[in-house]
């Protein structure tokens, strides 16, 4: 064996010896203090049905499927007593707490909250590229560190394509009849203000009667680099 490979040799065991065998130790307690914090707890898959009951009819079977926590304890997620747990790092940080609920029913209402978040999400995917002709540019692809745009002649929405409002807006008609209205008139000026983040002069406001976004200017975006979006040079012609 040259000298070389066993200088290749020396440094795999070191490895092991002092990356492996501290990542077992921690992977243990890891364990220990998971199986503890389990104790007593349920899955939240426990309030799937309940879910169910509360969505409308025409959402694919699938994409429910998809967004509900997995039955017994391959979910991520579980409660004990009111205190919903989130272990969205398996295997290498113990669950925290995500949310201290009143009671029951506050609990099940956040749980259904990010549930219809996440089917809200997929659902905009499903009506993206026919949402995307409402909308007056679209971004198509990035050249040279710079967006390039589609410009529709025909538009509903004079402003570039951005999937949160449709995604927003189907949350909200998701939450609206079951969750309190405290909380949703919260979701609908946090969501606002999501929608204005890029804009110097506010873009969109919440119309409650129709139960959507509207353009109150004719502002552009600006990306955070103060130059509004897109110039004439981003529009493909």
């Amino acid at each position: 064996m040259d000298v070389v490979s066993i200088i290749v040799l020396i440094l795999c065991v070191a490895f092991l010896w002092f990356v492996m065998i501290p990542m077992s130790e921690q992977s243990r307690i890891h364990y220990e203090k998971m199986q503890e914090i389990k104790k007593g707890t349920k899955p939240v898959a426990i309030y799937n049905d309940w879910v169910k009951q509360q969505l409308p009819d025409d959402i694919p079977d699938d994409i429910i499927k998809q967004c509900l926590q997995g039955e017994k304890y391959t979910c991520l997620d579980f409660i004990k007593g009111l205190t919903y747990y989130s272990d969205a790092d398996p295997g290498r940080c113990p669950p925290h707490i995500a949310y201290q609920a009143k009671d029951e029913e506050d609990l099940k209402h956040y749980y259904f909250y990010h549930v219809t978040y996440s089917i809200a999400g997929q659902i905009e995917l499903l009506n993206r590229e026919q949402e995307e002709q409402n909308w007056r540019y679209v971004r198509v692809k990035a050249l040279n560190n710079k967006w390039m745009y589609r410009e529709n002649t025909n538009y509903k929405y004079n402003a570039i394509y951005d999937s949160r409002k449709y995604w927003m807006e189907y949350h909200l008609n998701l939450l609206k009849p079951v969750i309190n209205n405290d909380k949703l008139k919260t979701t609908i000026k946090e969501y606002e203000s999501s929608l204005n983040t890029w804009y110097k002069i506010p873009h969109w406001k919440f119309d409650e009667d129709k139960f959507e976004f509207i353009e109150i200017s004719d502002s552009k975006e600006n990306n955070g680099d103060g130059i509004e979006h897109p110039t004439e040079e981003e529009i493909i012609k």
